[in-house]
């Protein structure tokens, strides 16, 4: 069984996050389905065969939640999110789109030392989530 949808609480950086989210994912074909106006409190991002599968928002009120100032140890709750890629480029696409957009180098592109089939890169979302795309090698 896989997973149908997740959502991340953002607090009261809905829009950073929107933003960020709406710019990294856009080389994995993600787009805003719903949602997303800045007077919104949660969107839907996915793509066009997955429909909304990744979610922003929910917690909209909350003020607990802090951007991440790079050190480790203030992590607000981090969670690790992978998302599939269909090559080995996209996920060099979408790390260097990531940086580019904000995000904090967690693991370069590249084939993981814990498995030759795992090309992948990872990176700090700006509320210190990590963030992983995946393309498993034949």
């Amino acid at each position: 069984m896989s997973i149908a949808h997740i959502s991340l609480p953002v607090g009261k950086h809905f829009i950073a996050m929107r933003d960020f989210y709406a710019a990294v994912l856009k080389p994995l074909g993600y787009e805003m389905i719903f949602g997303g106006g800045n007077t919104d409190a949660m969107c839907g991002m996915g793509t066009k065969a997955t429909g909304p599968n990744f979610f922003l928002g929910l917690g909209q009120n909350s003020g607990t939640l802090t951007r991440y100032d790079g050190k480790m140890e203030n992590r607000v709750a981090p969670i690790h999110l992978a998302f599939n890629a269909t090559s080995t480029e996209q996920v060099d696409e979408w790390y260097a789109n990531a940086m580019k957009f904000g995000a904090v180098d967690n693991g370069a592109p590249g084939i993981r030392t814990y498995s030759t089939s795992f090309y992948a890169a990872f990176v700090l979302d700006p509320l210190g989530n990590n963030i992983e795309v995946i393309y498993m090698l034949s």
